[in-house]
């Protein structure tokens, strides 16, 4: 396996609006940087999907879905992981926050 495998951070929203992009921002300031960021929307309510799309612009390579209808996390989660390419997956939450080091210490844990 690769030293840096690629990682996939799944960030699932549901009217999210007011915490999405400190989450997002927390995603790409990771100190491992093969990352694979994946966005889903779960049909929110809120401006959710507006303030992710004005983020987007800054971040071409991120991959955003956008559910037509709500699917429920699972669902929404499942797919966006059919699409991921990383050799591991994180799960997060578009309310939650990582640590500058998050992605990296667990990686070192899972090549150790």
């Amino acid at each position: 396996m690769s030293k840096s495998p690629i990682v996939s951070v799944i960030c699932s929203c549901y009217n999210h609006s007011n915490y999405v992009v400190e989450s997002l921002k927390a995603v790409k300031n990771q100190t491992y940087k093969n990352i694979e960021l994946i966005v889903v929307d779960d049909f929110s309510k809120d401006d959710s999907v507006q303030v992710i799309n004005k983020w987007l612009t800054n971040y071409p390579k991120v991959k955003f879905i956008q559910n037509r209808s709500n699917l429920g996390l699972n669902k929404s989660f499942n797919q966006a992981v059919k699409q991921s390419k990383g050799a591991y997956v994180i799960d997060l939450a578009a309310d939650d926050l990582m640590l500058p080091n998050f992605v990296e210490d667990l990686v070192s844990v899972f090549l150790t």
